[in-house]
């Protein structure tokens, strides 16, 4: 997988969506509060001492998952819907995460201190997604439209859609287009960490963007490539850290817990 990511021209991490230039941003917020229940914005307190993060999917009542380069240099942080505020306890990145490669084992859980209390939690794929399914992206942070690029911050939530063009092992890649899916939507600064459904399920979290053609700076336009963390392939890892407890005090950078602030 690592000679993939050599191959990209240009990359970058993934921080709302850049939207159809012919169709109404208010549709793309009016779906995105569909997702709103369960798709948060992850802030991150930071060791240089800003304030900075992305989105995260809940999954279960103190579990949420998100991109592992969301929580670089981490210090503290909390997670935020429409509806409430908790806590970071604990997080953990996955092992082999390495944030000089985009997109490898770019996965993390986040560990809260009180329960959500939903009544429902999105259910993990199960690795039957294939080329051609159609899939549904939610996320916070950076917006404008697909013909020029993001360029706006507003901090809404908001929704689209794009089809899987291939698969695989570790990543999915979604084609950026204008057309083809009823909302066509490219993720941009702000949507790392944010949950990718398809057929009811989580299929992806939200890492990078790449541009392969002309090598110019990706800024989620028509053309490029989103690129996501596949769920199901860490289906054991994910089930592994949630059925423990990360708050017992220890010390970590990678695979194993930093804590939150008490």
């Amino acid at each position: 997988m690592r000679g993939i990511i050599l191959l990209l021209c240009v990359a970058s991490s993934a921080l709302a969506g850049t939207t159809d230039d012919a169709i109404p941003d208010a549709r793309y917020v009016e779906y995105g509060a569909t997702f709103s229940t369960y798709t948060a914005r992850l802030v991150v307190d930071r060791g240089d001492g800003v304030r900075a993060g992305g989105s995260c999917v809940l999954v279960a009542d103190r579990w949420a998952i998100t991109a592992a380069h969301v929580l670089e240099d981490y210090q503290g942080g909390e997670i935020r819907t429409a509806r409430l505020t908790r806590r970071v306890a604990a997080i953990r990145r996955h092992d082999l995460y390495d944030e000089r490669a985009f997109g490898n084992y770019d996965i993390a859980v986040v560990q809260v201190a009180e329960p959500f209390d939903l009544e429902y939690y999105p259910p993990l794929a199960d690795g039957s997604e294939a080329a051609g399914d159609t899939v549904s992206i939610a996320g916070y942070g950076a917006t404008g439209r697909l013909s020029v690029g993001h360029g706006q911050v507003d901090n809404l939530l908001r929704a689209g859609t794009a089809r899987i063009d291939r698969l695989e092992r570790w990543l999915v890649f979604c084609p950026a287009r204008s057309r083809g899916t009823a909302l066509p939507l490219c993720i941009a600064p702000g949507d790392s960490g944010g949950p990718v459904f398809a057929n009811g399920r989580l299929v992806g979290i939200a890492s990078f963007t790449s541009k392969t053609s002309d090598g110019t700076r990706t800024k989620s336009r028509a053309g490029e490539e989103q690129v996501f963390t596949r769920v199901s392939a860490y289906r054991e890892w994910l089930a592994g850290v949630m059925a423990g407890d990360l708050t017992p005090p220890v010390a970590s950078v990678h695979g194993t817990d930093v804590l939150g602030p008490r």
